[in-house]
């Protein structure tokens, strides 16, 4: 039986899918390439060789460049 934390899980997901469906492109690429920056930096100061990492859905900030261009360098994804 749902509790009140999964109702208001639920919910805050639910918010959070309407608000980035509003999101321009431009928006949604900007969000996408800070995400990259981001994991690039991770990955570099690790020395990872090796990751995991979600495929975003199309209203998620993108990670499908990042994945990419990890294993154009040789990074197992």
């Amino acid at each position: 039986m749902p509790d009140a934390i999964d109702d208001a899980k639920r919910a805050l997901r639910a918010d959070l899918r309407e608000r980035r469906q509003q999101h321009s492109e431009a928006v949604r690429a900007a969000a996408a390439e800070g995400v990259k920056v981001q994991l690039d930096a991770l990955v570099a100061s690790l020395g990872a060789r090796s990751v995991s990492c979600f495929l975003s859905t199309p209203t998620e900030p993108g990670t499908h460049d990042f994945i990419m261009d990890a294993m154009a360098r040789g990074i197992r994804v």
